[in-house]
C-alpha cells in the first residue's frame, strides 16, 4: 500500500464518525476551523499537493511539516485528516526503547475546544476510529514520519505543561 492508499483508508475511517452525537462545532462557533499564519491543521503525506490547489485553503510549512488553513468553512468531505481526528490525536510514544500508540486529547486545542477544556467524553466509536487510524498511519513509512514528527511536537507541549504545573 502506498501513502495515498493509506491516507485514503484513514480518511474513510474518520469520515463516518464524529466526537459527539451533535455538531461539536456549535459548542465553539467552529473556532477550530479558523486560523492564521501561525496555525492550521497538520497535513499528512500526500495531502499537501491537494490542499495547495484547493480554493479556500492556504498551505504553509513549519518545521518541515505542512499545514492547511481554511477560511472557516469547507465541504465536510474535503476536510484534512487532522480535522477529522480533532480533538483527539494518535500519539506515538517511546519508553524503554519500545514504541506505542495512544489516543489523547490534542493539547494544541486545549484553549479552543470545549470538548477538551470541559472534559466532555467523545463517543467511544470516535476514539476507536482514531486508534485504528493511527495504526494504519504507522504502517506506511511516509505517514509514520509525519505522525512521528507531530507526536514529538505534541510531546514537547505535554512536557512543558507538566513542568509548568509542578511550579
Amino acid at each position: 500500500m502506498n501513502e495515498q492508499d493509506t491516507l485514503q483508508q484513514a480518511m474513510e475511517i474518520m469520515a463516518r464518525v464524529t466526537p459527539l452525537r451533535r455538531d461539536c462545532g456549535r459548542l465553539c462557533e467552529r473556532c477550530c476551523c479558523r486560523g492564521d499564519e501561525n496555525t492550521g491543521m497538520l497535513l499528512f503525506a500526500g495531502e499537501e499537493a491537494f490542499y495547495r490547489n484547493l480554493p479556500g485553503f492556504r498551505v504553509h510549512e513549519q518545521d518541515g511539516l505542512h499545514y492547511a488553513v481554511c477560511g472557516g468553512s469547507c465541504a465536510r468531505e474535503t476536510r484534512p485528516l487532522s480535522c477529522r481526528l480533532y480533538p483527539m490525536f494518535p500519539l506515538l510514544t517511546e519508553k524503554g526503547g519500545r514504541e506505542s500508540l495512544r489516543v489523547i486529547f490534542d493539547p494544541r486545542g486545549a484553549q479552543r475546544c470545549p470538548i477538551i477544556s470541559e472534559q466532555i467524553r467523545p463517543r467511544r466509536a470516535f476514539y476507536e476510529a482514531v486508534q485504528l487510524c493511527g495504526q494504519i498511519l504507522t504502517a506506511d513509512p511516509a505517514q509514520y514520519q509525519v505522525l512521528k514528527a507531530a507526536s514529538a511536537q505534541i510531546q514537547d507541549i505535554l512536557n512543558l505543561h507538566e513542568l509548568l504545573c509542578r511550579q
